[in-house]
């Protein structure tokens, strides 16, 4: 899969969003290889424009997209997509606790059933917070990491 956005040069329009899958059999031909919009065949409501969204698959076959920058800002929605029935699902609602601050270029990563999301730009300067998502009970809790941190 891959998710990406644009907006134009004065940074105020932006363009559809990009989600694309690459179906690769590679028990087979090479010719069955190809790039895919999958506008025509997912179900639910996609994401809301936006570039520099954070993005991370799981173990679980879903793809996540956090945050990112729209025609209304910094965000911090959270969507999902299960890549096996192919279904958009908006979590930002149905997330519990203290989600990340509204960023752009937010680093996210999955890994066993969590979801991590760190730094990002949050308009006045770089953030360089920890966030943990439980993806079983769909909670938001803040990371007090110590040591030398990464710069954000």
């Amino acid at each position: 899969w891959v998710y990406d956005g644009m907006r134009t040069a004065n940074r105020k329009q932006f363009f559809a969003i990009a989600l694309i899958l690459l179906s690769v059999d590679l028990g087979h031909c090479s010719k069955l290889r190809s790039w895919r919009t999958p506008e025509t065949f997912v179900a639910g409501t996609p994401p809301s424009k936006r570039d520099m969204a954070g993005a991370a698959f799981s173990s679980d076959n879903r793809l996540f997209i956090y945050g990112g920058c729209g025609t209304a800002g910094r965000m911090n929605d959270l969507h999902q997509l299960d890549a096996s029935s192919l279904e958009w699902t908006d979590l930002t609602s149905a997330a519990q606790g203290t989600p990340p601050p509204t960023s752009c270029g937010a680093s996210v990563v999955s890994f066993n059933q969590s979801l991590l999301v760190y730094g990002g730009f949050a308009g006045q300067g770089l953030l360089g917070d920890l966030y943990h998502l439980d993806m079983v009970t769909l909670t938001w809790t803040f990371v007090a990491a110590t040591g030398n941190l990464p710069s954000p």
